[in-house]
Parts: C-alpha cells; sequence; structure tokens
C-alpha cells in the first residue's frame, strides 16, 4: 500500500475484535501462562524521582492530585503528538471540539 492508502486501511479494522484477538495471541505465545490480568491501583499521593541532567543530582517530589493531573495530561499531549493520526491534525490533539 501507497502511503496514503495505509492509512485508510486501518480505518477499516473493526477495534471490537482486538480485545479478542489479543487473547488469542497472548494464549498462543505464552507457552508457561506467565501473563496474567493485573489491576494498578496508585495511591493519592505519587512520588516522583527525577534528574534535569545527566550529571545533575537526583531529585524527589511528592505529586498531589493537581500535579498528577497536569502530569497525565502532559504526557496524553505527548503522546498525541508523537502518535500518527490518519486524520487531520487538529482531530487527533485533545484540543480539538
Amino acid at each position: 500500500p501507497t502511503p496514503a492508502t495505509a492509512g485508510a486501511a486501518s480505518l477499516d479494522r473493526d477495534l471490537s475484535k482486538v480485545p479478542s484477538q489479543m487473547d488469542a495471541e497472548f494464549e498462543r505465545l505464552d507457552s508457561d501462562s506467565a501473563l496474567r490480568p493485573t489491576i494498578i491501583t496508585p495511591g493519592e499521593v505519587w512520588t516522583r524521582r527525577a534528574q534535569k541532567a545527566l550529571l545533575a543530582k537526583p531529585s524527589t517530589e511528592t505529586l498531589g492530585s493537581e500535579e498528577q493531573k497536569r502530569e497525565r495530561d502532559g504526557a496524553f499531549d505527548l503522546l498525541d503528538a508523537l502518535t500518527p493520526c490518519p486524520w487531520s491534525r487538529p482531530r487527533c490533539t485533545s484540543s480539538s471540539p
């Protein structure tokens, strides 16, 4: 497929079948049954360890709910910016109407 038709072909995929396709692949590839479903419940307060530069000292800070929301939104904004989208760019961003 050409680059122009590659994005259009992915729109024809029935996304409601993705979970069952993933389950089938997991069963096929997980020969020792090591893969298990897990629910992660994070605490109300997060601790972030960061290093501003390669040779800088690491710092630790606590993030409350507002800081967590800001960091999560920033992560999704970055993901949106880095993810190719078959639609026009404004429709892919979270700031679209």
